[in-house]
């Protein structure tokens, strides 16, 4: 009747296999539509089953919406629509910048390179994310950032870094489009980054003053978690 309430798995069952047999009596279109975290084995059975069980060709995984706005971006900004450091580069860097997830829970290849990382090579992490996933207790800063304000924190960062390091603003000046992006972020103190984000103007700075010591830095931007097409 319009609301969510809890049953039990057999009801649950029920009412699928129902909806699959009416779907099949009427010839009415079934869909299979997994998710795009699942693993090939579990996405091969799926496909069978939907293709020899339910009898439709209809199956995809998905929705992919995050992961298709983070390469039309990526493609727009670097000009390639992929990412541009590998795992091996990761590795080598001394610092690396998480955002807007913890690989714990969608990346586990990632997860463990960085903990190796952490442990093995004294790499620094950062990790900007709004929910607990085990990954904190190696980050050097932890920011709990309110969902979607990762971009304020990232214009923060870099504001905080230009105004500290002008000569890094001289070597970018002549990049299309850098004065005008400069001046978009000149407001993003310490402060407003706080009153946005949930994250505190001392985290802030501190993670512009590592970002600025650091020698090689990599960004993993965590996909699959749907990112707003303006980001």
């Amino acid at each position: 009747n319009g609301n969510l309430v809890p049953v039990s798995w057999d009801e649950a069952l029920d009412v699928v296999v129902n909806g699959m047999r009416e779907a099949r009596e009427q010839d009415l279109p079934f869909v299979g539509l997994g998710s795009s975290r699942m693993t090939t084995e579990d996405a091969y059975l799926m496909q069978r089953f939907v293709r020899s069980v339910a009898g439709s060709p209809h199956v995809d995984v998905g929705p992919v919406g995050g992961i298709t706005a983070l390469v039309e971006g990526m493609g727009t900004v670097t000009g390639s629509p992929s990412s541009n450091a590998t795992l091996e580069e990761m590795a080598e860097a001394d610092l690396v910048l998480v955002l807007r997830a913890d690989p714990t829970r969608t990346h586990p290849l990632v997860k463990t390179e960085l903990v190796q990382g952490v442990r093995q090579r004294g790499q620094k992490l950062i990790l900007a994310h709004a929910l607990s996933g085990g990954l904190e207790r190696h980050a050097a800063i932890y920011m709990t950032v309110a969902p979607g304000a990762e971009d304020v924190l990232a214009h923060g960062a870099a504001a905080e870094i230009l105004s500290r390091n002008p000569a890094a603003a001289d070597r970018l000046r002549d990049l299309p489009g850098f004065e005008e992006w400069r001046s978009s972020i000149t407001d993003y103190t310490p402060d407003v980054v706080a009153s946005h984000s949930g994250v505190s103007a001392d985290q802030v700075s501190e993670m512009a003053t590592m970002l600025l010591d650091a020698r090689k830095v990599v960004a993993v931007v965590v996909t699959g978690l749907g990112i707003p097409g303006d980001e």
